[in-house]
């Protein structure tokens, strides 16, 4: 349940989401929201954005 759950979620919105405004639409919607969300972390975060490693800081 918990590893199927969210996976029909996704697909279930992706569905409304295509048929609500059409297939290209919807793939384009969700490229640029997914390009909007990117940068707005970018933004919010920059530290990350400046990291050159991922790991625990010993600050």
């Amino acid at each position: 349940m918990t590893i199927g759950t969210p996976n029909q979620l996704g697909e279930f919105e992706s569905e409304l989401t295509a048929s609500l405004f059409g297939v290209v639409p919807a793939v384009l919607i969700g490229g640029i929201g997914s390009i909007v969300i990117a940068v707005l972390w970018m933004k919010l975060f920059p530290e990350l954005l400046h990291a050159s490693k991922l790991g625990y800081s010993t600050d």
